[in-house]
């Protein structure tokens, strides 16, 4: 069971990093208002949807 919650613990958090990386992006570098935009609910959900994807591509051996 811990094994399954650190995949997820992990998955979750390289997901809201690759949200981090692309507001980063388009915020041109500045890493306050990109960190403000991160944390807005629609992100949320693409962290989730990021992180069920890749446990979905794991778990399916592709």
């Amino acid at each position: 069971m811990s094994y399954l919650l650190g995949n997820l613990l992990g998955r979750a958090i390289v997901s809201y990093l690759l949200v981090l990386l692309v507001w980063t992006l388009v915020s041109r570098f500045d890493l306050k208002k990109a960190l403000r935009g991160s944390v807005r609910w629609y992100n949320w959900l693409v962290v989730l949807v990021l992180t069920f994807v890749g446990l979905a591509v794991h778990v399916g051996g592709a």
